[in-house]
């Protein structure tokens, strides 16, 4: 008796890596030195140009005489929100030693997932009375920072060792416009893999060698069946 035979299963493509390139990746910003006071302000914005589910921050990194440091955002930017403190999330808290000539990391908890196109507003803050808690620089360009993945935008300084206090200690506006972030971004990528629905998304010299390589199995496989129905027919692909 013919048994029947049980067709493979169907191999279905993932959509997205299951791992994350943790570390891998970091953003390293101009240092200029211009200023110190307690805090600041600014715009990480995910650029859409890589086949990546989501870029993930794992730490910011600042130097100064640092002491209780904050960092809080704010979904899309920090404009017109840096005045409402209900607006932003803390994602760390803690105390820091000075480090005045070397970076610091400050480790987020949870870290920031960020999709191609998304943007968010940061705001690293120091507690420590004084005008020396974290170093950052006038603005120098449009983009603080710019790389394959994310780019910093320029922001404003804080001079309140008081999270969000709009006033500075001789009485006048707290923020300082046209300030830029020093420090770094550790971040890692969770990049998509290659299938038909996320076939937009990767370079476009990437899509055309895919149509291609479709374009040649077809031919292939439509030869393959026209030597089986005419086995005397001799057919080569160069």
């Amino acid at each position: 008796m013919e048994t029947k035979k049980t067709p493979p299963p169907v191999l279905k493509l993932l959509s997205s890596a299951d791992y994350t390139v943790p570390g891998e990746y970091v953003a390293d910003t101009r240092d200029y030195e211009d200023h110190t006071f307690s805090g600041i302000m600014f715009n990480i914005v995910a650029k859409k140009h890589l086949p990546v589910k989501y870029v993930e921050i794992m730490a910011i990194w600042v130097r100064g005489q640092l002491g209780r440091m904050q960092v809080f955002i704010a979904k899309d930017s920090y404009r017109d929100k840096y005045t409402q403190p209900s607006e932003w999330t803390r994602i760390h808290c803690d105390v820091h030693d000075p480090s005045v000539s070397t970076l610091s990391p400050l480790k987020l908890s949870p870290s920031i997932k960020l999709k191609p196109g998304e943007a968010i507003g940061v705001y690293v803050h120091s507690s420590r009375f004084g005008d020396q808690a974290i170093v950052y620089n006038n603005q120098h360009g449009v983009e603080t920072h710019s790389d394959d993945f994310l780019k910093i935008l320029p922001g404003m300084a804080h001079t309140s060792s008081q999270a969000f206090n709009p006033v500075s200690p001789w009485g006048h506006t707290s923020w300082r416009r046209r300030r830029e972030f020093v420090g770094r971004l550790s971040y890692g990528a969770k990049f998509l893999l290659w299938n038909n629905k996320n076939h937009e998304f990767f370079p476009e010299a990437f899509r055309q060698a895919v149509t291609i390589t479709k374009s040649i199995h077809t031919v292939h496989h439509e030869c393959y069946a026209l030597q089986r129905l005419l086995p005397s027919i001799d057919i080569k692909i160069y």
